[in-house]
């Protein structure tokens, strides 16, 4: 979650369309913020659009994953030029990796998958030899295009518009600036109505009828916000370990908790040491109070919301008091050892991953937690960095191809996750652990839609950092929202809104 203006803690957070977990025990769900006295959205109904027995929609009509139209006949693939398409299926179904391949066409041996990506999985060390062994089993080329974060979406846009897309693409949020320039899946033959794929995330990514990308159940690409943390401060200022308070009673550990060993380590440490940085508006959202709700249709600011105000008025208060540093995203203290805890996304926490590499060096120097509670509440959120998925660029010579390809690659079967993040463990007190208990715990995942915030196309373009900045260290939070941020997130959400109606 950094990228310059990354995932702007939240921006929509359309924690879009609830829905569960298949094959995550628990049935995590993706949801608006439950608030019944200010009265914020709340989203779908949990088998939005996927149907696990029938293959139907909600409203009666052929489900997307199935690839039947509704008269039950087969359609011509018009995305992909050079792949026959074969008799599609219908009906939930759960296939091996071995039933999955036979149905490759024979015409797919020598043919090349083009995926785009930003911070690409190929730089995941494990996944090279991943590829190579798809390509043996399928005859199947993998190329990798890496693109900077920023302008992505425009970037794919444009390739679209050339007529030379790649044939898959990563995607962040479920908005529209992200699958605008997609087509849905269900134009495909392939059938997603397999339990290996994740229905939360289908669901989050389905607009009108239509799903425009997928993930798999147990994929190693699960983005939740976690809170990382130096071992050796602990120790050596005798603060009690957030791990152990975690791991006895999860709802022990609160931000109140969190707020207090921190207010311990900056009063005892030297200047120059940092109690807390990284994505300050995940306390605001830990409270349910998100930018933006999202009712299927309507995206709407939540800025001018009482509950909002009030959460980020709290954050200021721990800022006044010293905890937090004001630049969001700050990685060179926690990188130096000098720096108690940092909020941001798993993905920092990769074994590789080019995020915190001097502290990584050091055996045991990292560990991790979820997000904390908040306490005397009792909905609890699991926050999500990004929700990890892959789209189809409309016009993609090989779409019909791209779902083996998919279903080999986020696979958790081809991978180690011993070496998965930088603790090398998956057993207790590991990071897989942590980023594990997050996805099968039966809670609300919020989506953070930052994107709507900071991104390009229309949205009302704010700097994610400069945002958090400004705000807590003006400590005039309503006057701010109001004046300077609400309506350009409202300008935001009404073209957001726009874009989704013509997603038909």
């Amino acid at each position: 979650m950094k990228k310059t203006f990354k995932s702007l803690i939240a921006l929509l957070l359309t924690f879009a369309l609830i829905c569960s977990l298949a094959a995550c025990g628990g049935g995590a769900k993706y949801s608006t913020i439950e608030d019944d006295d200010d009265g914020w959205d709340e989203q779908f109904d949990d088998d939005a659009g996927f149907d696990d027995n029938t293959g139907t929609t909600d409203n009666g009509n052929a489900s997307t994953p199935t690839g039947s139209t509704a008269s039950g006949t087969t359609p011509t693939n018009k995305t992909s030029g050079t792949t026959s398409t074969p008799k599609k299926e219908t009906g939930a179904t759960n296939l091996s990796w071995a039933e999955v391949k036979s149905r490759i066409p024979s015409s797919a041996k020598g043919k090349t998958i083009e995926i785009m990506d930003w911070n690409g999985i190929e730089s995941v060390a494990q996944v090279q030899s991943i590829i190579n062994n798809f390509t043996k089993e399928t005859g199947i080329k993998v190329k990798f295009t890496t693109e900077a974060y920023d302008n992505y979406p425009t970037k794919i846009a444009a390739r679209v518009a050339a007529g030379n897309p790649p044939d898959v693409v990563r995607v962040r949020e479920e908005i529209p600036m992200w699958t605008k320039y997609l087509q849905p899946v269900n134009n495909l033959s392939y059938n997603f109505n397999d339990k290996v794929w994740d229905k939360a995330v289908m669901n989050a990514y389905t607009f009108n009828g239509k799903t425009y990308a997928v993930n798999m159940n147990d994929s190693p690409y699960f983005q939740p916000e976690i809170v990382a943390y130096n071992t050796e401060l602990i120790k050596k200022y005798k603060l009690e370990d957030p791990y152990t308070i975690w791991s006895k009673n999860p709802k022990a550990w609160t931000w109140d908790k969190m707020y207090e060993i921190t207010e311990k380590f900056v009063k005892a440490a030297p200047a120059g040491n940092i109690g807390i940085t990284g994505v300050f508006g995940e306390y605001a959202f830990s409270c349910g109070a998100p930018w933006v709700s999202f009712n299927g249709k309507t995206y709407n600011c939540n800025m001018n919301n009482s509950k909002f105000v009030k959460a980020w008025q709290d954050i200021a208060k721990q800022y006044q008091k010293g905890l937090y540093n004001k630049m969001a995203y700050e990685q060179t203290y926690f990188n130096k050892g000098n720096q108690l805890f940092h909020i941001d996304s798993e993905i920092n926490l990769r074994d590789g991953h080019f995020a915190f590499k001097s502290l990584k060096k050091k055996p045991g120097a990292i560990k991790a937690v979820p997000i904390p509670y908040v306490k005397g509440q009792s909905q609890y959120y699991v926050v999500m960095a990004e929700t990890h998925a892959y789209g189809i660029p409309q016009g993609a010579k090989n779409a019909e191809l791209v779902p083996y390809l998919l279903r080999y690659i986020l696979d958790v079967k081809n991978y180690d996750m011993k070496k998965f993040y930088c603790d090398h463990s998956t057993g207790k007190g590991s990071i897989y652990e942590v980023v594990q208990w997050c996805r099968n715990t039966n809670f609300r995942r919020l989506s953070t839609l930052s994107t709507l915030m900071d991104g390009p196309d229309g949205y009302c373009g704010y700097a994610e950092g400069s945002f958090y900045t400004d705000l807590i260290v003006s400590g005039s939070i309503k006057a701010d929202l109001d004046s300077k941020y609400a309506p350009g997130m409202k300008a935001a959400c009404a073209e957001a809104t726009k874009q989704v109606a013509k997603m038909k």
